[in-house]
């Protein structure tokens, strides 16, 4: 459950535009959350 929170947290601090710092912190709890996280960045890029 702790990868979907942080997920969660991931899309809250992107619609805030601190995706970046937030990527970081991502990268430094877990890899694999880091890529769950890069595959939203695109598709929320393919959105907008």
């Amino acid at each position: 459950m702790i990868i979907f929170r942080r997920v969660r947290y991931a899309i809250a601090c992107h619609m805030e535009r601190y995706f970046e710092q937030n990527d970081v912190i991502m990268y430094e709890n877990c890899a694999n959350v880091k890529i769950m996280c890069v595959i939203y960045k695109r598709n929320v890029k393919n959105v907008i």
